[in-house]
């Protein structure tokens, strides 16, 4: 018969059982990014201990708290996915606590796993994590993006065993998974502990859940895999641009400072990629001017000055040009204006004549369109064939600059349409407007044009 407890003993056991929590939530960030097998033998170590405690005191008491640990525990390896922690199962003796041992009491197995947890394994990358990520927060969420989308937020445990459709998912897309495993390794201690293990534990899980079919995931995973050339190549990035970008000086460095970074920066990036990381230092760097003996790195200065000074000022518009040529006070505008209203102009040239077709609609309210390059081959078989389809009731033609044989085919193809064609020379307004007082009452201009019938 085992004698009870002294009171001293059942102190002790009620102030280990009440410490118990207090030790796991503050050992929980290093456990974060330890090991599985750490993890575990921790795990191991904690329930063993509340077991011993509850063995001693018995009572709801005890049995509450030592639920309450279990349940902490439980959770956090449902979320770190560390491996099976067979002493968290209600049935569990001393002897089965972990694979191996021989204790016959949970003191005895919380005592056996401690040790063992001196020589557990280790990370074995750490020297590969170097250089860390210069965009660690990024890369880290758009990692956990991806890792969310097998199974839920990572904050809550998923049931990946029992979704297939996840894990069919994952298999589709097991390259992927693969680069966000090797991203979270070279991660390992740049970002926040807890939301790590958070990610790591889902691409376990993932990994775990699709068995053989993982591919590379689960090796990925294993803490004694060490990359050749370290995580920054083995994920297709440049360690000596990682370094320079994660030393991107603060606008108050002195300028030795400065200048030995631009140094590094302009052995390892080009004018525009180092410009995108300079806005913060335009000032000092426009400000700055060093004796380099180097000819290479003040042309690099002097470039990455170009890039960064600020644009010229925006000048206010120039005030609009009076018209060329504007109208003189000519009465024959206002008969003219009565007999081409609504009528459709042609006016064919070698040059832009925005004023002539404004100057057109304004004072005769004719529609005007001025063809610039009319002697372009393409131009002009566009031109004859909306000549003749009747798209213009007059074609006016400056064949003081289009050629000879231009002018001529043009003029052809009025006549072929009864469309009133008119020489102007050089299509000044004034002889615009002779012209057409000239064939005023010609009789193609007497039919009456509806101003729809434009094509």
């Amino acid at each position: 018969m085992v004698p009870p407890p002294t009171p001293s003993k059942s102190l002790a056991a009620s102030r280990d059982l009440l410490a118990l929590l207090a030790e796991l939530n503050a050992a929980r960030p290093a456990l974060a990014v330890a090991t599985p097998e750490r993890q575990r033998l921790a795990f191991t170590a904690w329930i063993a201990q509340a077991r011993a405690a509850e063995s001693i005191l018995g009572g709801t008491w005890a049995r509450k708290n030592v639920a309450h640990v279990a349940e902490t525990l439980h959770r956090l390896s449902r979320l770190w996915w560390p491996g099976s922690i067979a002493a968290l199962d209600p049935r569990s003796t001393p002897a089965t606590a972990w694979p191996g041992i021989t204790a016959t009491s949970w003191t005895d197995a919380a005592k056996e796993c401690r040790a063992r947890l001196e020589r557990a394994e280790v990370w074995a990358d750490d020297a590969a994590r170097i250089p860390p990520p210069h965009d660690a927060a990024e890369l880290f969420a758009a990692t956990c993006d991806l890792l969310t989308s097998f199974g839920g937020p990572l904050g809550h445990p998923a049931p990946l065993d029992r979704a297939p459709a996840i894990i069919a998912d994952a298999r589709r897309q097991i390259s992927r998974l693969v680069r966000a495993a090797a991203t979270l390794r070279w991660l390992r201690g740049t970002v926040p502990a807890e939301p790590w293990a958070l990610a790591i534990g889902r691409a376990r899980g993932l990994a775990r859940a699709m068995g053989n079919h993982s591919g590379d995931l689960a090796g990925i995973l294993a803490p004694s895999l060490v990359p050749l050339a370290g995580w920054a190549v083995h994920l297709g990035r440049n360690p000596a641009q990682e370094r320079v970008l994660s030393q991107i000086p603060r606008p108050d460095a002195p300028d030795a400072v400065l200048l030995a970074w631009l140094v590094a920066a302009f052995d390892v990036l080009d004018t525009p990629a180092l410009a995108k990381h300079c806005t913060h230092l335009v000032p000092r760097i426009l400000a700055l001017h060093p004796d380099y003996e180097d000819r290479r790195l003040r042309r690099r200065l002097d470039q990455l000055r170009h890039r960064l000074a600020p644009p010229p000022p925006i000048l206010a518009p120039p005030a609009p040009r009076a018209p060329i040529n504007p109208p003189p006070v000519d009465p024959r505008i206002a008969e003219l204006r009565a007999q081409l209203a609504g009528r459709r102009i042609l006016f064919a040239t070698n040059r832009s004549s925005p004023e002539i077709e404004a100057l057109l609609a304004e004072h005769l309210h004719v529609r005007c369109e001025a063809v610039a390059s009319a002697s372009s081959p393409r131009r002009r078989q566009s031109l004859h064939a909306r000549i003749l389809r009747g798209s213009y009731d007059i074609v006016l033609v400056a064949h003081g600059f289009t050629g000879h044989a231009d002018t001529e085919q043009l003029g052809a193809a009025c006549r072929q349409a009864g469309v009133l064609f008119c020489m102007v020379d050089k299509g000044r307004f004034a002889r615009i407007v002779d012209a057409l007082w000239a064939h005023l009452h010609a009789p193609r201009l007497a039919v009456a044009v509806s101003p729809d019938s434009a094509a």
